[in-house]
């Protein structure tokens, strides 16, 4: 149980590290058996469900669409581990920024996601959107989205592998036509 839980105390680096994390979870877990286990360490109950994928779901859910074990476990992580809080505060800065469609604000995030203190992914991402600024701010303003386009070139591309070598394109466009 103890190697599942490991991950959220982040740097354990050498022998004494993580000898002196192993007994600080040991004694926080001794306390659990004797008295009522908080909300927040629901992480122990189920070590198994705690991948990276769930993980950066959790951090990157609304609050508000949390439910109680979530947050005590959203909690605990970000207590526990500096390099992921740093991390989920610069990323939640950009999805708040997408959803609110405030590209004005796209600089001072750029400024604090390329600090050297910034995780190495992050730094990255940022960088990435710096080939394609204008396109980038364009998409963080603008109404406007590419999405129905997209929609109709999948449903092209799903009609066209299911009529792979059966006919030309005559009856491609008709089939593309009629679902329209």
């Amino acid at each position: 149980m103890l190697g599942a839980i490991m991950p959220l105390f982040s740097g354990a680096r050498s022998r004494n590290e993580d000898s002196t994390a192993r007994m600080t979870l040991r004694r926080i877990v001794g306390h659990w058996k004797h008295h009522d286990r908080p909300q927040e360490h629901w992480a122990v109950h189920h070590p198994r469900s705690l991948s990276a994928t769930r993980v950066s779901f959790l951090l990157l859910k609304k609050d508000t669409k949390l439910t109680e074990n979530e947050s005590g476990l959203k909690r605990a992580i970000l207590r526990h581990c500096p390099e992921i809080r740093a991390a989920w505060r610069i990323a939640s800065e950009f999805m708040q920024m997408l959803r609110q469609r405030t590209g004005e604000r796209l600089k001072s995030w750029f400024e604090t996601a390329t600090r050297k203190k910034v995780p190495t992914s992050i730094r990255r991402f940022a960088l990435g959107l710096q080939t394609d600024w204008k396109a980038v701010v364009a998409a963080l303003t603008t109404e406007w989205s590419n999405g129905m386009a997209e929609g109709h070139v999948n449903r092209l591309k799903m009609i066209k592998r299911q009529m792979y070598g059966r006919a030309k394109f005559d009856l491609l466009r008709t089939r593309f036509i009629a679902t329209v």
